[in-house]
């Protein structure tokens, strides 16, 4: 830092997210494709873990910045998988919103009423408003009448009709009117802050408690009346569902209601706005070519032909959407029918479905998990991308050192055999991928491989991803386990011990400790350094028209004297 040059902005906040697919690319120096990591000669191969875009190997140079060690710092890679897998610290999130949300109206099967009450509260903790969510409460409770308490808890009988939908319109406008009142209110007397606090903080973690815990009650959707399925995981790999029971398929038969594959819908969504998207291009080419004189006519298509797709699309939705029956000729011989038996949910539709939820509650999903906290990305809506991954950061080689075993020997890091599986499992899928859509001809040597095939070196990939993230997830355990490589998650929590056995509480000259102490003079968020540290730590300011006599009274003062300066440069 340059003193005699000030930094005339500062930072109001500091948000931490996750890195989408965009970042991952951006960081990126290479795509790792091979897993094969050196050749015979034992250099590296371009494309593999140790290509030579990511750093110094050996006594050759980085290839991205033609330095070496230790001048080179190292350059990230990534590796791209064919299919989404679960991120297995968010896997029990997904599974709630995924009890949550409703398979035939893809909303929060909680009523709206009370999806309204949160987002009032969330949107009053946003601006520092902390007494009013009492005040929020006690208009719903003084004021609601019978149908209303009954439309909020979701025991709202059929036959209220519009009549309760009404109540419930009414009850929700008074929110409204009283949250937006509160906001102007608190402007107007410069109360609104949106600074995180103590209080903010535990109200705001309150209301996200008393949400998630609301919105997986009750099997019955509070808009559309539909009964939807049970699910359940399978360590952190698998999402099933339950079937229905026998009298509410009937229920749901007779009533109409009847669930579409959320991924269908997706890519015919994709698909109809890739086709607006090339009309509204052509029409502009049109448009351009009527201008210099060279009129065209543009081939006409039919209102249907939107959302037809060609053979790879078509192939790309029957792979992950889970539509092949190339299997279905030994369902027959089975005692259980597919209606009685759990259905195996694969990441894809999970994130179909979960894309689907996030696009019609966008609101109150983007105030739970603070998407609108982020000025930087708040113009992009919030998608389930963050609950998912598509692209694996890999480390830069200087971070993975190998190890010379002898002259014509070199071994690899031990964390490399994460990253290995991983690009295996890869492979292997794109290689099903290609012969299940025709691109690849079958060997007529080895069975034919189906979409059984495909969900399990998807599963496999899974169980790949899982361990690199967190050796605890690993599906070799038992005394097998201490062999497993450590996990990102190990790697942080060592940390953590190093800080612990060496940093702190340790009776060293020049350690300074904090005693946990009430004291009248400092606020409870702040610590007291004792006197002989306090006088010796120093910082540089630079001088400035707007602090010379501040400064002038410091150097007056001295060392000694708070506040006072130690020397003028």
């Amino acid at each position: 830092m340059n003193i005699s040059a000030p930094v005339s902005n500062q930072l109001t906040s500091v948000s931490f997210t996750h890195l989408t697919s965009t970042d991952i690319h951006a960081l990126s120096a290479r795509r790792i494709t091979s897993s094969t990591t050196l050749d015979t000669l034992l250099n590296p191969i371009p494309g593999g873990l140790y290509t030579p875009e990511l750093g110094q190997f050996g006594d050759n140079a980085c290839a991205t910045c033609g330095l070496k060690n230790p001048q080179c710092p190292g350059h990230c890679g990534h590796i791209e998988m064919p299919v989404p897998c679960y991120h297995p610290t968010f896997l029990d999130q997904v599974l709630r919103l995924v009890r949550a949300s409703c398979v035939y109206c893809y909303r929060l099967k909680m009523g709206r009423v009370a999806v309204h009450r949160f987002g009032a509260k969330l949107r009053l903790v946003e601006c520092g408003l902390v007494q009013e969510l009492r005040e929020l409460d006690e208009i719903t409770a003084s004021s609601a009448t019978a149908k209303d308490i009954a439309a909020e808890s979701g025991s709202e009988d059929e036959e209220s009709g519009e009549e309760g939908d009404a109540e419930a319109k009414g009850l929700i406008d008074q929110r409204e009117r009283f949250v937006k009142s509160a906001i102007a209110r608190a402007r107007k007397e410069d109360r609104l802050s949106t600074q995180k606090t103590e209080a903010t903080t535990n109200a705001r973690r309150a209301i996200i408690s008393e949400f998630m815990g609301n919105i997986t009650k009750g099997k019955k959707c509070n808009n559309c009346k539909g009964i939807n399925h049970s699910y359940r995981k399978d360590r952190f790999v698998k999402i099933f569902r339950k079937p229905l029971s026998e009298k509410d398929r009937y229920a749901m038969i007779q009533s109409g209601h009847k669930a579409k594959d959320p991924i269908i819908e997706l890519r015919k969504k994709q698909r109809a706005e890739r086709s607006r998207k090339r009309k509204r291009d052509e029409k502009d080419e049109g448009i351009v070519a009527d201008i210099v004189g060279e009129e065209e006519e543009e081939p006409e298509e039919e209102e249907g032909d939107d959302v037809n797709m060609d053979e790879e699309s078509e192939g790309e939705v029957e792979i992950a959407g889970g539509d092949m029956v190339a299997d279905a000729a030994g369902e027959a011989t089975k005692k259980k029918t597919a209606k009685d038996q759990e259905e195996y949910l694969n990441p894809s539709r999970i994130h179909a479905q979960l894309t689907a939820l996030f696009e019609r509650e966008q609101p109150i999903l983007s105030a739970v998990y603070g998407h609108n906290r982020q000025s930087n990305k708040a113009a992009a809506p919030l998608t389930p991308d963050m609950f998912f991954l598509k692209d694996i950061l890999v480390p830069p080689n200087r971070y993975r050192p190998e190890a010379r075993t002898g002259s014509n020997e070199i071994a690899e890091a031990q964390e490399n055999t994460l990253y290995k599986n991983i690009l295996t499992a890869c492979d292997t899928l794109n290689t099903i991928q290609r012969e299940l859509s025709g691109k690849e001809s079958r060997d007529s040597r080895y069975r034919v491989r189906t979409y059984g095939d495909f969900e399990t070196t998807w599963i496999t990939l899974q169980d790949a991803v899982n361990s690199l993230i967190d050796r605890d997830r690993n599906p070799v355990q038992g005394a097998a386990a201490k062999r497993n490589p450590e996990g990102i998650k190990q790697k942080l929590e060592k940390k953590e011990g190093m800080f612990r056995k060496y940093m702190m509480g340790k009776r060293v000259n020049f350690a300074a400790r904090t005693v946990i102490s009430p004291d009248p003079n400092i606020e409870t968020n702040e610590i007291g350094v004792p006197p002989v540290f306090a006088v010796k730590l120093t910082y540089p300011e630079p001088v400035t028209s707007w602090n010379v006599e501040e400064l002038q009274e410091a150097v007056r003062n001295g060392p000694f004297v708070w506040p006072g300066a130690v020397a003028i440069e």
